[in-house]
């Protein structure tokens, strides 16, 4: 309890002041040959070792302080008043307030290998609201499992968004890759047979009931949907099973 150590710091600095007074009147009466030098001595060792404690005291009741190095506000505590922690734990979890809030956003490859360090785009909030932003870092590389490549954009000034809350993000001078523009469809990301690199495979049932795999263009995840580029407008993808599925094999559509 921080109170305990301010209390000890209190005794430490009333014990250190009280070596002080007595290691002075001995010395001056050793001066005059009223002490031994030794008592002077022995009474002077004492208050530096008052001084070292009251130091000790001091430390330990700054340690029960933390102190941000930026202003910023608590979003969640790991920790309890109290509770026993081991070095390097994670205590808090801090927005920081002075900094530019960034929105982060996982993109197509091919889309992501268009965009640079300062190029604008737009954050869309939960709430409707559009904010100016820009392109702040991009990763090395897309994910394995998705295709896709995450995107940091740093918010221009005061927002007043949230920190965690969902948003869209919006690249104007984007180029995409060909193809990616047309034919934007969405479908149930269940759908998607390997996903790799902006691109992947589904399954479209023709005319006949038979599930034929064709390559599309990844663009982006949504919730449960992904958006795709390179399927005919009144395509029928597999869903329910899609891994499980050969090409050609006949499928029975379930409504």
């Amino acid at each position: 309890e921080p109170e305990v150590y301010a209390a000890a710091a209190q005794r430490a600095a009333a014990d250190a002041a009280r070596a002080g007074r007595a290691a002075e009147r001995l010395a001056g009466l050793a001066r005059e040959g009223a002490a031994p030098g030794a008592q002077a001595g022995d009474a002077k060792d004492l208050a530096g070792a008052a001084q070292a404690g009251l130091a000790a005291a001091r430390a330990d009741l700054t340690a029960t302080r933390l102190t941000m190095p930026f202003p910023g506000t608590v979003i969640e505590r790991l920790a309890e008043q109290g509770e026993v922690v081991g070095a390097g734990q994670a205590l808090l979890t801090i927005a920081d307030t002075a900094s530019p809030l960034l929105a982060r956003a996982q993109v197509p490859a091919s889309l992501a290998a268009g965009l640079r360090a300062g190029q604008p785009g737009t954050v869309r909030l939960a709430d409707g609201r559009d904010l100016a932003a820009r392109v702040l870092r991009k990763a090395a590389g897309a994910e394995a499992r998705t295709g896709l490549v995450t995107v940091e954009l740093a918010l221009a000034g005061t927002t007043g968004a949230l920190s965690g809350a969902p948003a869209s993000v919006r690249f104007p001078q984007a180029v995409p890759g060909p193809g990616a523009a047309d034919g934007v469809q969405r479908i149930p990301a269940e759908a998607l047979i390997e996903a790799q690199g902006g691109t992947a495979s589904v399954y479209v049932i023709d005319q006949g009931g038979r599930a034929r795999r064709r390559s599309v263009r990844l663009l982006g995840l949504a919730d449960r949907d992904a958006r795709v580029a390179g399927l005919p407008t009144d395509a029928r993808v597999v869903t329910l099973g899609a891994g499980f599925v050969r090409d050609g094999q006949r499928v029975e559509v379930t409504r």
